[in-house]
């Protein structure tokens, strides 16, 4: 008998025994569409995971991005953001992101704009260093921003903004602050 053809319930039992190695998850569930339906519940069980929070947080901004409020929600259940920390979620997310994650992740995951990382980094300070000026526009008009907050550096996140109108200044760009 094939694998595809044997009852949903076997097919999940399987995964569920298999979840600890996310790749044989992920072969199965490129096989076919039939098996991705049924097995994307239990890869967003596997990520959520010490050893593999760095494809937690891939797979909740992919979610995010696609608008896939069911896989969002199922990360979120299963503890994504404490797992990953939310400090560290955002931040990451600024970096790497675009502004329509950040966004969910200030306005509907509820996480706080003056979360710090695991390295003492806060959010404005981090995108004014990598120079997103969407997201330090996002950031800015957040209740509860603190421009002054200092990061691991002593480095305060309004010197890091400054120093970017400075140099967008030049491009044409302009960041508003309060």
């Amino acid at each position: 008998m094939p694998f595809s053809s044997l009852p949903h319930e076997i097919i999940l039992h399987i995964c569920q025994y298999l979840s600890h190695d996310i790749h044989h998850l992920n072969s199965l569930l490129t096989v076919n569409r039939r098996l991705a339906i049924l097995l994307t519940p239990v890869l967003l069980d596997a990520v959520c995971t010490p050893h593999l929070t760095e494809r937690g947080m891939k797979a909740f901004y992919s979610a995010i991005e696609r608008e896939d409020e069911a896989a969002v929600e199922r990360l979120i259940k299963r503890g994504i953001l404490q797992l990953a920390g939310t400090g560290r979620l955002l931040n990451d997310a600024i970096e790497t992101q675009s502004e329509k994650v950040v966004r969910k992740l200030l306005e509907e995951c509820g996480i706080e704009v003056g979360s710090i990382s695991h390295d003492g980094q806060t959010p404005l300070s981090v995108a004014a260093s990598c120079g997103n000026a969407p997201v330090m526009k996002l950031l800015l008009s957040q209740p509860g921003i603190d421009v002054n907050a200092g990061d691991a550096d002593d480095e305060l996140a309004r010197k890091k903004l400054e120093a970017r109108r400075t140099e967008d200044g030049r491009k044409g760009e302009t960041v508003t602050g309060r």
